[in-house]
C-alpha cells in the first residue's frame, strides 16, 4: 500500500481497492480496530457509493471494537442505511402509538361479535 501512494487512478485503482480492503479486514481479524478507519476511508472517497458498502461496515464494526462513543457509532450507521433507502424515525413510539390505538379499538365485546358472525358463514 505505501508504495502505491495515495492517487488511485488507472491501472492502479482496482489493486488499491483490493489491498485496502484486505487491510482494513485483516485490521478487524487480528485486533487492531485502530487502524481500519484509515483504510476503510480511503476506500470510501476512491469508489461509488455501492462499492463501499463493505468499507462502510468494516468502519462502523471498528469504531465498535475501538470503543467509540456509541451514538457516533448509531450515527454513522444510521447515515448509511438512509443512502440505501432504510430510514429509521427516530420516535419509533409515535408509528407504534399508531398501532396500539387500531388494537385498543378491538374491544372484546366486538371480537366476540365477529367469531359470531363468522359461525352464521
Amino acid at each position: 500500500i505505501a508504495f502505491l501512494g495515495s492517487e488511485w487512478t488507472g491501472d492502479t485503482h482496482e489493486l488499491c481497492y483490493s489491498l485496502y480492503k484486505g487491510a482494513a479486514f485483516a485490521g478487524l481479524a487480528v485486533g487492531e480496530a485502530e487502524s481500519v478507519p484509515k483504510y476503510a476511508n480511503a476506500i470510501i472517497q476512491n469508489v461509488p457509493f455501492e462499492r463501499s458498502l463493505e468499507a462502510q461496515c468494516l468502519y462502523i464494526r471498528s469504531q465498535d471494537c475501538i470503543g467509540s462513543k456509541n451514538q457516533e457509532t448509531v450515527d454513522t450507521a444510521l447515515a448509511v442505511l438512509g443512502k440505501v433507502g432504510v430510514h429509521i424515525p427516530f420516535a419509533p413510539h409515535s408509528y407504534l402509538g399508531h398501532l396500539i390505538e387500531g388494537v385498543s379499538s378491538l374491544a372484546p365485546s366486538i371480537v366476540l361479535q365477529s367469531m359470531d358472525k363468522t359461525n352464521k358463514i
